[in-house]
């Protein structure tokens, strides 16, 4: 059987990522390319640990040095 993924609630995600839940609030809603991937379980909003390490990833910046 597989392993289920570890999910994060909006407040330990906004923690990891140093941002209010506010903002990954206004992020769900804009639905813009900022939005991190996220899903709904009953009404309660998570995320997938691994969709939240693969949108860093994804979105670093390199300075080229």
């Amino acid at each position: 059987m597989a392993e289920l993924p570890e999910l994060l609630t909006p407040e330990e995600t906004a923690d990891w990522l140093g941002m209010s839940v506010e903002s990954l609030s206004q992020n769900r809603y804009l639905r813009n390319d900022k939005t991190i991937p996220y899903l709904k379980v009953g009404k309660r909003v998570r995320y997938i640990k691994d969709d939240v390490i693969a949108y860093v990833k994804a979105n670093r910046i390199s300075t080229g040095a």
